[in-house]
């Protein structure tokens, strides 16, 4: 059966995930690369992207902002609408 609410929730799971790949999967490979995936565990967690993506960032510390929009400049990543 038809559920609108389950729709709707299945739509924006997919938006967030879109959203994720494209904009903050970049992010996490550079941090792999430049520190290792322990230091991305910590600083980018998948839970963190999705909170990103999602607006919830009221809370991050100031220095991840700072390094994620750094590396977002680097990769030419528009994350202005999220941090």
């Amino acid at each position: 059966a038809y559920d609108p609410e389950y729709q709707a929730m299945r739509k924006e799971q997919h938006r967030i995930n879109n959203l994720t790949n494209k904009l903050l999967s970049p992010i996490q490979d550079r941090l792999i690369h430049d520190y290792g995936k322990h230091t991305k565990a910590f600083i980018l967690p998948n839970r963190l992207t999705k909170e990103i993506i999602s607006g919830d960032t009221e809370l991050m510390p100031d220095y991840k902002v700072k390094l994620f929009r750094k590396y977002a400049d680097e990769l030419d990543l528009d994350l202005s609408e999220f941090i």
